[in-house]
C-alpha cells in the first residue's frame, strides 16, 4: 500500500515522503496514530509542494545565516554589561541574553544556530560558533563594562 508519511517515522522515513508498506502495517499501525495518509493524487501532489517548498525555506535561511555571519565578523556585536573592577560579570552571560540583545540591534540570529558551551563570566572578546547544518563560522562577541 502506498502511503504519504506526515511525520518522521523511524526506520521508515522523513515526513512528505511517499512509501510503500504492508497494508497490514498500513491499516494497523500507521493510519490509526496518524503517521500516514493514503497516498492519493492530491496527497501526493500536497507532499511534493510540501517539499519543494521546504527546499525553498532552506535556501532562504542558508542565505539569512551567510548574510549574518558575514555581518558579524565585520562588525562584533558589542553588549555592555555591569561588572565588578576585575572584570567579572555580576551575571553571567547565557545564550539567551546574546540572541535578545542581537534582536535589539536588528539581526535575525536564531537559537539553534548559536552554539554556546558555557555561560561567559568575564568581560573581554569571546570567540561564539555559529552553526547551521554543516555550515559553521566563528564570531567575535566583546563585552564591555557599564561605566
Amino acid at each position: 500500500m502506498k502511503v504519504v508519511l506526515l511525520q518522521d517515522v523511524p526506520k521508515l522515513g522523513k515526513r512528505h515522503e511517499i512509501k510503500d508498506v504492508a497494508d497490514g502495517f498500513a491499516r494497523n499501525v500507521l493510519l490509526p496514530t496518524g503517521k500516514v495518509t493514503l497516498a492519493t493524487p492530491g496527497a501526493i501532489a500536497r507532499a511534493e509542494g510540501e517539499k519543494a517548498n521546504k527546499v525553498k525555506q532552506d535556501l532562504a535561511e542558508t542565505q539569512a545565516f551567510q548574510a549574518l555571519a558575514q555581518t558579524l565578523k565585520d562588525n562584533p556585536l558589542i553588549i555592555i554589561l555591569k561588572a565588578n573592577k576585575d572584570g567579572h560579570l555580576f551575571a553571567s552571560l547565557r545564550a539567551e541574553d546574546i540572541l535578545k540583545e542581537a534582536e535589539a540591534r536588528g539581526l535575525a540570529l536564531k537559537k539553534e544556530w548559536l552554539i554556546l558551551k558555557q555561560a561567559i563570566k568575564t568581560l573581554g572578546e569571546h570567540q561564539l560558533l555559529l552553526q547551521k547544518g554543516d555550515r559553521r563560522t566563528t564570531i567575535t562577541l566583546r563585552l564591555e563594562g557599564l561605566k
